[in-house]
């Protein structure tokens, strides 16, 4: 039998017989021309500190990354306005990397225009949330 939800904005939902809901601590993207593969996992401490056992793959088009980018901000500010914000770990997030080798560029004109989008989303990330910074 579904079960069926109606959104706010009037939208059908309705969940299968088989609909499952997992727990996941971690995820891993692959991105191709057509799609973004968000690849679902959960550290497993009991095998060492940096093995995460990988569930579950769902793979979504470019136009829905955007507007799932949209609502995840603003369930995440709905979320920090109730109960504060949230505290990200130090060195959770890599610092984006200096100059591209020559040989980089080469193979991708747009590597250099890639990773200072990259650099412009980092620092504002970390402005956002300086306890996340490395402190190099």
């Amino acid at each position: 039998m579904e079960e069926k939800t109606v959104a706010p904005t009037g939208v059908d939902f309705r969940k299968t017989d088989d609909f499952a809901t997992a727990y996941a601590n971690s995820v891993f993207l692959e991105g191709s021309l057509w799609d973004l593969k968000l690849i679902f996992g959960q550290n497993d401490l009991q095998i060492s500190p940096n093995t995460v056992i990988q569930h579950t793959a769902i793979t979504i088009p470019w136009a829905q990354v955007k507007v799932l980018t949209y609502f995840l901000q603003a369930h995440l500010a709905g979320h920090e306005i109730v109960n504060g914000r949230v505290i990200i770990p130090s060195n959770l997030i890599p610092p984006v990397g200096g100059e591209v080798p020559k040989e980089f560029v080469k193979d991708n004109p747009k590597l250099p225009e890639i990773v200072a989008a990259l650099k412009a989303n980092y620092d504002a990330f970390i402005v956002a949330n300086p306890e996340a910074s490395s402190n190099e």
